[in-house]
């Protein structure tokens, strides 16, 4: 076991008691708390039919701790995107996924990939919480 369900849900409490008004960012959508796991049959339908494995990684944390929730900025999404109220599902068209990630797009430089916004000669500064 990678995760621990217990102890991340034990450090997002200490979030919401720090914040029981729920101001800083994205705590209004996710309220520091997590979804429930996903069954290793939900995960495995999901590989079969986008055509392609999850990292190890990500899916024992789908399995063990929760699909999306509590996270960054507005929380993590679920692994389907069903708590996405606008969405484009261009990039769930079969195969899509199953693809090589593009590490550049065009327009995008050096700069914008290191972090820093082009407009600016400064790297873009972000504070997070930490219990």
């Amino acid at each position: 076991m990678l995760w621990d369900r217990a102890e991340v849900a034990g450090r997002l409490d200490v979030l919401r008691r720090a914040d029981p008004g729920l101001t800083r960012f994205g705590a209004e959508a996710h309220r520091y708390l997590l979804n429930q796991p996903l069954t290793p049959s939900e995960v495995t339908a999901f590989e079969a039919r986008y055509g392609l494995s999850l990292p190890g990684e990500y899916r024992s944390f789908l399995l063990e701790v929760g699909d999306g929730g509590a996270g960054p900025f507005c929380g993590l999404f679920r692994l389907d995107r069903s708590d996405l109220p606008d969405r484009c599902d261009d990039d769930l068209l079969p195969g899509f996924l199953a693809g090589e990630f593009p590490t550049h797009s065009p327009g995008m430089t050096s700069a914008t990939r290191g972090g820093l916004n082009p407009r600016r000669s400064t790297p873009t500064r972000r504070t997070y919480a930490v219990p």
